[in-house]
């Protein structure tokens, strides 16, 4: 479903709303944990230990690259509805994926295919630990926190996203940039290879940056200098 899709590739905030009982693990169905009704669309997940590498829609919006390791995901998000149709920018909640050790993109099989283009192989990016979260409100979704340990790499993000009633015509401004980082060259030379090579803009300190832009519907993935300073 379009709003599960869109939940994923935001994917932000850890609430603590719920008590210890009340969370489930392991894997989920992103579809069941959306609720319609006559005024609403309410998609709810407190969960645990989720098996990154039984959720494809992660890899769907990893450029075809699978995730592994154990994840905590935390969803609360409210769409409004009214006479049938969803209300996008009413929308209020937060999402949230933490990884708090022994993740990793990659499984040392599967290739990097970005844009659709042929495959690259590629072995894998050792995560120590990831926290990511993002609020919904008034409009917009906004990254809130991006923090990322990691021995192969140092790897950054901003997001904002204005929503449109049609989510296709949402508007996105994002960046992301990272450095390859020695460990990874020693281990993997192929990876870090892809690493150095994606066609981003490269700063003075060394950081790759990619330009998030476009709209959802059509993102626009553009070779431009955009970290913060």
């Amino acid at each position: 479903m379009r709003t599960a899709a869109v939940v994923v590739l935001l994917v932000s905030a850890c609430s603590q709303r719920s008590t210890p009982e009340e969370v489930e693990t392991g894997a989920f169905r992103p579809e069941d944990a959306v609720h319609e009704t006559d005024g609403a669309i309410r998609v709810d997940v407190q969960r645990r230990l989720v098996p990154l590498e039984d959720m494809p829609i992660v890899a769907s919006v990893m450029a075809g690259l699978p995730m592994t390791g154990l994840a905590d995901v935390s969803i609360d998000l409210t769409v409004p509805k009214s006479a049938g149709a969803a209300h996008y920018r009413e929308a209020s909640g937060s999402i949230a994926f933490r990884c708090p050790t022994g993740c990793a993109l990659g499984d040392n099989q599967t290739q990097f295919a970005p844009h659709g283009q042929p495959g690259i192989d590629f072995g894998h990016l050792a995560l120590d630990s990831l926290d990511v979260r993002a609020e919904v409100r008034e409009g917009h979704v906004t990254l809130t926190r991006w923090e990322l340990v990691s021995k192969d790499l140092s790897l950054s993000a901003t997001l904002r996203i204005d929503l449109a009633d049609n989510l296709d015509d949402s508007t996105l401004d994002g960046c992301v940039w990272w450095k390859p980082q020695p460990a990874l060259l020693a281990r993997e030379p192929k990876t870090h290879a892809v690493v150095m090579t994606t066609g981003a803009s490269i700063d003075a300190e060394g950081y790759f940056q990619i330009k998030i832009g476009g709209r959802l519907g059509q993102r626009k993935l553009l070779a431009q200098q955009c970290r913060p300073t």
